[in-house]
């Protein structure tokens, strides 16, 4: 019965300690790291390489809206360059996707030329660190509603 006290106790200090750890804020990453990021001129293998991209992080896409956009695309699409059946697409100028869940996410320019000469990259989005707040629910990419069309 003793031990049975003792796992109570040790619980109730993890749950009083885990709840005390500080949040560790999500990260606004500006594509390409630079306004019009978004571009031809940005390798975005090496612009991805090195960083952690995890869930409630979100990417900034700044570009020409005259000449480009951007879409977010399953994996068969992204190999394809197709944006025929994104999962959303914006040509604002200005396009901010929130990493909602753990996985791949694939972006490609809705141009096919461009996107065949490197205008896309995939990001591997990872769980919560421990120590981040879980109590909010994520939600899915947001893009302006004029400007989106989701499948």
């Amino acid at each position: 019965m003793a031990n049975f006290g003792r796992r109570i106790l040790n619980l109730i200090v993890l749950m009083v300690i885990s709840s005390s750890v500080p949040r560790i804020p999500a990260t606004r990453y500006l594509v390409g790291d630079s306004p019009n990021g978004w571009s031809l001129e940005v390798y975005y293998e090496s612009w991805t390489s090195g960083k952690n991209f995890t869930v409630g992080d979100t990417l900034v896409f700044m570009y020409d809206h005259l000449y480009h956009s951007v879409s977010l695309v399953r994996a068969e699409d992204y190999e394809k360059c197709t944006s025929a059946k994104a999962i959303a697409s914006d040509n604002s100028g200005v396009t901010e996707i929130n990493l909602y869940k753990p996985g791949p996410f694939y972006f490609i320019s809705s141009t096919r030329l461009f996107c065949n000469a490197g205008m896309r990259f995939s990001v591997d989005v990872v769980a919560e660190s421990w120590g981040t707040d879980s109590s909010s629910t994520p939600s899915p990419p947001q893009l302006p509603p004029a400007r989106c069309s989701a499948r």
